[in-house]
Order: C-alpha cells, then structure tokens, then sequence
C-alpha cells in the first residue's frame, strides 16, 4: 500500500457516536464521543509531553501511530516509538526518563531497581531505590533512599513549582510501613534533595497517584493534583507547593472523593488529562470516578473544588490519556476496556 494511500486509510472514521450531555451550566455544552476504528488490537497510548516536545502516539496492531487532530476529529500517522529508554545503567526496568527545559534540572528518572516492597501494583514487584536526575550544565545528581522507602512510581515529573524558572521532580515516595506520599525535591546547593512532602497514608499497601499539574486556579503557579488509594475509594486532592524562606512545604488546597486514576497491575498512570474543558482559560482536570466509567471535570476556583461536568463512557478506561487540540478545540483520546478507541470533544 502507497504511503498517501496508507496514511488515507489509516484516518480514523466514526464508528458510532453519542450525545453525552454535561452536567455544569449551559455555557460548558454537551460533549460528543466518537469510536474510532483501529488497524489491530489497542496495546498502549503514550499521552506525550510539550515539554519533551513529544507528540502522542499509540501502539496498535503492532504498530506505533501519531496522533494528531483532522479537522473536528483524530488522524493516526504511521511514526515510531516515543523516545523514553533511560540510557544510564541501574535504572527502572519499565521507567522512563522526564524531560523538560530550563536552568535547572532538565531530565529525572528512577534508579536503583529493588525488591525490598512487595505492594506490586504497577505489574510487577520491583520498585526504585533512588531518583537521578540531570542539570542543564549536564550534571548527574542523585538521591538514595534508605532501606525503609522506595520510589513506587515509573516515572518522575518536572514541573517549575516556585516560579524560580528551575524544575521541581514530583515523585511518589513510599514508606514501607506507613504507605505512599506525595514528594518534591530539587537541586540545592549542587545536589539533589527532598524539598517537602505529604504525611503517609498511614498504612502499607496503600498507594497514590498524581492526577496532573497545573495552574489550576489561575493563581500563576501550579498545583499537584493526586488521587490517594485509586484502588479503595479513590480521594483527589489539590497540593500547592510553598517556598516560603528556603524552607519547602505542601499545602492542600481541596479535596473530593469518588474517583480512580488507575486499576492494579496496570503500568498506565496516565488516566486522567488537563486541559480548559469551560473555556474560561484556567485549567481543569478530567478525571475517572471510581468506576472509571466516567470522567468527572473538576476545576479549583476561589479555594474550592468542584465537579462542573460529567462525560459517562461506554466502557471502563483502562489506557492512558491523550490530548490533541482540533480546530474546536481539545479532543480527549481514550482506550477503553473493551477494546475501542474513542475521542471526546466539544459539540
């Protein structure tokens, strides 16, 4: 098959649609769900990252594809692997590194493979024993943990939290006894420490993960949005991270129960997205509820959360999320548990 033939064929049709009515003020609109056809089973979506300058692809039928907007829906492109190999010896089987840009560090990732927490949540028993990371200067910086914690996450996230034009890494950090916590840590005085994080859950076996960072309340600086045990009654939470002094904090800004960002054993951590879903220019977060046969929109306006829509799905989420911007706007690309491909956007 020619290439403009297969890149014609390879344009992603609607196989159905639905009216899904949002439940939030007039001015927000319903949402339409499109099923999208698909060459071969859906294995993987990788969501990208602007900072990375990485595109979203999906693997399908054995084959990577870009994912970009057509017109009001979504084209797959014939492209290759999303670039993620951690190329320094001892890192995280599964892991991958995060890129970013600035003064400060500009890529992280795990290290240090270890079997000392047997939790396994995300397929597999081997969690990180120490986090690494990269300066713009090229630099190596790294953080071990002791015998008592892991790292139990695949890969860390960069974000500027202070405003100081350096990145932050966001990580889930695990006590092996008392759970997970939300933690942040940065370049300090020529090397790599944690800067604040969460009280444990309290108990073992009990995980978290991030949902998404961003201004969220058009403060000018970014929040974390996580959701604290995914698996038992997920419970989203909004942190701010403060330097105040020199002296790091995290400072919960709201919370709201009833929601699930991953399911066990599944190396996906990615489902849930950010994007404007209002068109108010502030960012929100789309979501799963516990069931993960929704997605709930939350926003984080004047110090409180709210639930300001509702898209119900055709079937649980079960790959991670990935956003493309189309002429109307932004389109969510979901992987669902029976096998479909489905793009969610405004009518």
């Amino acid at each position: 098959m020619g290439g403009g033939t297969a890149a014609l064929a390879l344009i992603l049709a609607m196989a159905a649609s639905w009216l899904v009515v949002v439940a939030a003020p007039a001015h927000a609109g319903p949402w339409r769900i499109e099923a999208l056809a698909l060459e071969g089973p859906l294995t993987r979506i990788h969501p990208g990252s602007d900072a990375a300058g990485q595109k979203p692809a999906l693997l399908a039928g054995g084959r990577w594809f870009a994912i970009s907007a057509c017109g009001e829906s979504v084209c797959l492109v014939p492209g290759t692997a999303p670039d993620e190999r951690i190329s320094a010896a001892g890192g995280l089987p599964d892991g991958a590194v995060a890129r970013g840009t600035g003064l400060g560090v500009v890529r992280a990732w795990y290290g240090q493979p270890t079997r000392r927490y047997r939790h396994g949540v995300l397929g597999d028993d081997i969690e990180a024993g120490a986090l690494a990371a990269a300066s713009a200067s090229g630099k190596r910086l790294d953080h071990i943990l002791g015998s008592g914690y892991v790292f139990e996450d695949i890969t860390p996230r960069l974000a500027d939290l202070d405003g100081d034009g350096k990145a932050e890494i966001v990580a889930i950090r695990t006590d092996v006894t008392a759970g997970a916590s939300l933690a942040v840590y940065g370049e300090r005085g020529g090397k790599l420490r944690r800067l604040a994080a969460t009280a444990a859950i309290g108990r073992p076996n009990r995980w978290l993960n991030v949902a998404g960072i961003a201004d969220f309340d058009g403060d000018g600086r970014p929040e974390i949005a996580i959701v604290k045990t995914p698996h038992i009654g997920g419970k989203l939470e909004f942190w701010s991270y403060r330097n105040d002094g020199g002296a790091g904090r995290l400072v919960r800004r709201g919370t709201m129960a009833g929601f699930s960002n991953h399911f066990i054993g599944s190396r996906n951590l990615s489902l849930s997205t950010v994007f404007d879903a209002d068109g108010d220019g502030i960012a929100d977060l789309a979501v799963p509820d516990t069931a993960r046969t929704a997605l709930r929109l939350v926003s984080l306006r004047e110090g409180k959360l709210s639930q300001t829509g509702l898209i119900a799905l055709p079937s649980p989420l079960t790959q991670n999320i990935a956003l493309v911007r189309g002429p109307g706007g932004p389109i969510l690309v979901c992987g669902l548990a029976n096998g479909a491909l489905i793009a969610i956007s405004k009518r």
